[in-house]
């Protein structure tokens, strides 16, 4: 069983690291909670459960999201990936959570 990482509102900040070839690291947003994906170092390769379309982000490239949402990333490429995962409590403009960069 995979564990998803996901924050407390005691941890509103985490930073990952992920290996070229690591497995991919589950990440959750809540409803009621918005998400915010930033690329620190590497290349992403996203995607989310139930969308079949997956988005690659390089550094200084970030992703915004409103949860309820499971999104999978690894690292894209021979370098590896630091990533910095931010939750809140809040909303965006009402829509579902699909993968978009920001």
């Amino acid at each position: 069983m995979k564990t998803l990482l996901h924050l407390s509102p005691t941890a509103p900040m985490l930073q990952i690291n992920l290996e070229p070839g690591a497995p991919v690291t589950p990440l959750r947003c809540r409803t009621g909670q918005r998400a915010s994906l930033e690329v620190l170092e590497g290349r992403l390769w996203l995607t989310q459960q139930g969308c079949g379309d997956d988005l690659f982000l390089e550094a200084g490239q970030r992703l915004t999201l409103q949860g309820p949402a499971v999104l999978y990333a690894g690292a894209d490429g021979a370098a590896p990936l630091r990533l910095r995962w931010m939750q809140e409590a809040g909303t965006l403009r009402a829509r579902p959570a699909r993968l978009s960069a920001a």
